[in-house]
């Protein structure tokens, strides 16, 4: 109020501009505009499982600078993209339910459906974590039964691409969260999911499942190479995987 009644004082229109410029300038700092090309990690998808009692993060890419807004169960929480495009934005925690909406909002809107909220588990391991449930190798006990009971819509499952890299990554493709049932269990890791199948039947909330196993890869690939360099054995080669500009091949 102060500043206005000194402007009122003012007989100058060149003060009056200047003063008025100042202002809308100040005003304007921490205004950013909705982010164009927002992309979400691709662990987001339909049908998945944020883990419950615990903020929830949720990241991605878009324009740098760009404001990203997300939303899930009336919470609203806005992020901004840095200077190389990563956003990431933490929501508060969500009991355990849904099904949810998801929703990240910059230019544009994605809708993230039947969002659930319960445990989250990563299934990482060689052979022995890769076996499903069903299949031409697989050892289950009346798997053909089991694959029959596996109707469980709150249990979701999600397999990571086998893919190799040289450094660790941003980004691990998947092939989309689905719900358990007769027809998505089978080539699932059968260790990860009797072990969902106990949690969701011992604790009632849903349960998400992500498998990401590779049978026969050697337990070097599963270690850090700064971990690896206190062998001497194997000094040369992790320098010479540091030395790789290439971050990323197929298998």
């Amino acid at each position: 109020m102060n500043i206005i009644r000194n402007l009122k004082r003012m007989k100058s229109p060149f003060l009056w501009v200047f003063f008025l410029f100042v202002f809308t300038v100040m005003g304007c700092q921490n205004v950013h505009p909705p982010a164009r090309g927002v992309v979400l990690n691709p662990l987001f998808g339909e049908n998945m499982v944020l883990q419950q009692k615990q903020k929830i993060p949720v990241w991605g890419t878009a324009e740098p600078g760009g404001e990203v807004t997300v939303v899930l169960d009336e919470q609203k929480q806005k992020g901004i993209a840095d200077s190389a495009g990563n956003w990431r934005v933490n929501l508060a925690p969500v009991v355990a339910g849904g099904p949810y909406e998801l929703i990240v909002k910059g230019r544009k809107t994605i809708k993230i459906r039947n969002v659930m909220v319960g445990e989250v588990w990563l299934c990482s391991g060689q052979s022995n974590m890769e076996m499903p449930v069903s299949g031409s190798w697989a050892k289950v006990m009346n798997a053909q039964e089991e694959v029959a009971q596996a109707s469980y819509p709150d249990i979701r499952l999600v397999m990571i691409d086998k893919v190799t890299a040289n450094r660790p990554q941003k980004v691990a493709g998947n092939s989309g969260w689905k719900e358990c049932s007769p027809k998505t269990v089978p080539q699932f890791s059968a260790v990860a999911y009797f072990f969902g199948r106990y949690l969701y039947k011992k604790l009632h909330v849903p349960v998400g499942l992500i498998e990401s196993s590779w049978g026969g890869t050697v337990v070097e690939a599963w270690t850090s190479g700064k971990t690896l360099k206190e062998l001497p054995e194997f000094a040369d080669v992790v320098q010479e995987i540091e030395s790789d500009t290439r971050t990323k091949q197929e298998k």
